[in-house]
């Protein structure tokens, strides 16, 4: 069985609503349908989504094409502290790195520590395996959500160290994991490449 992780799409930023109800823009739009429709994902039975409003989009998008109902989890959210709304994208990648140089502190604005974020979205991960594997019904799993975390369990599933080399993808980036052989079949790639 497989599983990918999905980072959402191209966003419309907005600075007057909180940054976890963006949406699509209209590329994101796109991509994810093109990325549904490109054949990769043929065999996923399973979506799994964060419950913010661009996952559940990309989720809603991809499943549909699919003939999946996603599933929204919470657990699966962006940290709240990282959520940095309207930064430039050196602001952002250099916040991410000052919370990587000591996961297991809080993290610079207080709040939620890279160590227990990891710690979550692997739990939900693992959640959404058991949730799989006792449903009796055969597929791969697709789980879309957030750059941050999704890093983080890339490097839970890799079994790789939390560290500030571990730069998120940006929008539109995906992995692949074979849950039978507990391998990653490739790091990051964009969702371009699946045409």
């Amino acid at each position: 069985m497989l599983v990918r992780y999905l980072i959402h799409p191209q966003l419309l930023e907005n600075s007057s609503s909180p940054s976890s109800a963006w949406q699509l823009d209209d590329t994101g739009h796109a991509c994810a349908e093109t990325f549904a429709a490109s054949g990769l994902l043929e065999g996923t039975a399973y979506i799994f989504s964060s419950s913010q409003t661009m996952t559940r989009q990309t989720a809603s998008i991809i499943g549909e094409r699919l003939s999946v109902q996603p599933v929204a989890d919470a657990e699966m959210d962006e940290s709240d502290n990282w959520v940095t709304g309207i930064l430039p994208k050196t602001g952002l990648l250099g916040r991410f790195k000052q919370i990587l140089c000591k996961p297991q502190d809080l993290a610079v604005e207080g709040g939620e520590a890279a160590m227990d974020a990891q710690d979550r979205i692997a739990a939900a991960y693992l959640s959404a395996m058991e949730r799989v594997l006792t449903s009796g019904m055969h597929g791969d799993v697709l789980m879309v959500g957030h750059g941050r975390v999704g890093a983080l369990l890339f490097c839970y599933l890799a079994g790789q160290g939390i560290g500030q080399e571990f730069t998120p993808p940006p929008a539109g980036y995906y992995f692949t994991y074979d849950w039978g052989a507990r391998a990653m079949l490739h790091p990051w790639k964009s969702m371009e490449e699946a045409n």
